[in-house]
């Protein structure tokens, strides 16, 4: 009788260790996947202000264009 205790306990303590470290891969998994939706966000908030930065720019050179040219042309639709 204690023997089959023992063997149930040692068996007890496999499944916790074997959960234990399914649950550290998962976490780690987990954490891979985060690490990587935060890079990928940046990225596409640094591609973003990028695209808004050359907008605002061509709208600059626009309007310092308009404002230099001749007046004639200013006039002119």
């Amino acid at each position: 009788m204690n023997a089959e205790i023992l063997t149930m306990v040692e068996m007890n303590k496999k499944t916790e260790a074997l959960s234990v470290r399914q649950n550290t891969k998962d976490i780690e998994m987990g954490e891979k996947q985060l690490s990587a939706l935060i890079k990928e966000a940046g990225e596409e908030a640094r591609r973003k202000k990028r695209e808004v930065m050359a907008r605002h720019y061509d709208r600059l050179r626009d309007a310092i264009g308009r404002a230099t040219a001749p007046k004639e042309s200013v006039l002119a639709p």
